[in-house]
């Protein structure tokens, strides 16, 4: 697979051992597909697909009126991991993040039968569960934080330059400190969260 500005050029064939390695448009590795494209992409459709199924199976078998925290708990044990898989290695952007925000806002329009996304936050809020961009930055964040402690992001590294700068982006954006402890991120996180509802007026 081949993946920067002449991704698309065909490539020659590469033999080993005797026998020819095909070129491909995609590989899937440790869960997570990556795709040839101009830069580093990854493609979620096959995990989409799963947390549909997933979603509307729960729906289904528990009926048209569901018990709200049971259905809630089964969907964040079963059916969202299938959708963030991964996903805090990944720095997302444009269509990848508009893409993942809308199947995970479904669950919200067809769990208490809303459109409108000022409904969908507000419901979220009151729910106890992340709007879907904020959920994301916190998996994103969370696993940045891990790889400092570790020291396995070196300052000096071209490579990691990218995720540092997520990094440090995602601390300034909810005032987290590197010590702070997992609650103590996940306050400041709906304290951002709060403040964003209240300033769209959404928050009464």
């Amino acid at each position: 697979m081949r993946i920067g500005p002449r991704f698309k050029v065909p490539c020659c064939k590469i033999d080993l051992d005797g026998n020819s390695l095909n070129w491909v448009s995609s590989i899937r590795h440790l869960g997570i597909t990556i795709r040839s494209a101009k830069g580093f992409s990854t493609c979620h459709l096959e995990a989409k697909q799963n947390f549909y199924k997933a979603s509307n199976g729960i729906l289904h078998c528990l009926g048209s009126n569901p018990n709200i925290s049971l259905t809630l708990n089964l969907l964040y044990k079963i059916a969202i991991p299938m959708l963030t898989y991964g996903i805090g290695a990944l720095s997302l952007r444009g269509t990848e993040l508009s893409s993942l925000c809308f199947a995970f806002n479904s669950l919200t329009c067809k769990l208490f039968k809303i459109k409108k996304i000022s409904h969908i936050r507000l419901t979220q809020y009151f729910s106890s569960c992340f709007e879907a961009e904020h959920l994301l930055n916190y998996l994103r964040l969370g696993f940045l934080l891990k790889q400092v402690n570790n020291g396995k992001l070196i300052i000096s590294c071209p490579l990691d330059e990218p995720d540092l700068e997520d990094f440090n982006d995602l601390l300034t954006l909810y005032g987290v400190n590197v010590n702070d402890s997992r609650n103590l991120i996940k306050f400041k996180i709906w304290e951002k969260i709060k403040l964003s509802l209240l300033t769209a007026g959404i928050l009464p």
